[in-house]
């Protein structure tokens, strides 16, 4: 018997759905593979700044990568191009900008975790600010996903008796004896 779904066997709302879903993976992947794609540039742009020379071994991998996510760019682009959802002028205006956004927010949340001992905290933290308003697209592949990527730390906090979560997610660290708030607000 054939696994396959034959869309002929399906409602247009179902293959609707269908499309809809996979249109978001395409996006999603498109969004992710640009920010990626944007902090290599940083990375050198800052780099060439600071006159930071790579021995020529990495200067010779991060050339090779870049070309690579260059490429992989360009695919995901024809995709889109073809993407089972069509999209105007205007909604691909939006979606660059949302591609810009996207990577600010992400450089945004890495610059505020640090990278340290408490970075993996920090990042509960605000990951626990962001879940607290409602999605507005449905990831069915996001519950398992977002359980692998805490798991480890949830286990760590509750088996720790030197942190502790309020109740609005926050991880509380004791040092010297005090709890102290380990995401700093302005």
């Amino acid at each position: 018997m054939d696994s396959k779904i034959k869309t002929s066997d399906l409602t247009e709302a179902a293959v609707a759905e269908f499309r809809a879903d996979a249109n978001r993976k395409v996006n999603l992947t498109y969004l992710i593979a640009g920010a990626y794609v944007q902090a290599l540039e940083m990375t050198e742009k800052a780099m060439d700044f600071s006159n930071l020379e790579l021995v020529q071994r990495d200067k010779q991998l991060v050339k090779r990568i870049q070309q690579m996510s260059k490429g992989i760019i360009k695919l995901i682009e024809d995709l889109q191009e073809g993407s089972v959802l069509q999209m105007s002028a205007e909604d691909t205006l939006v979606h660059e900008n949302t591609l810009h956004m996207f990577f600010a927010l992400f450089m945004t949340i890495v610059s505020r975790a640090g990278i340290d001992k408490y970075s993996d905290l920090r990042l509960y933290n605000l990951y626990n600010i962001i879940t607290s308003y409602p999605a507005l697209v449905d990831f069915k592949f996001f519950q398992s996903k977002d359980h692998m990527a805490f798991a480890i730390l949830r286990n760590q906090i509750a088996n720790d008796p030197n942190m502790t979560e309020d109740s609005q997610g926050n991880i509380l660290v004791t040092v010297d004896g005090k709890k102290k708030q380990i995401l700093i607000k302005k």
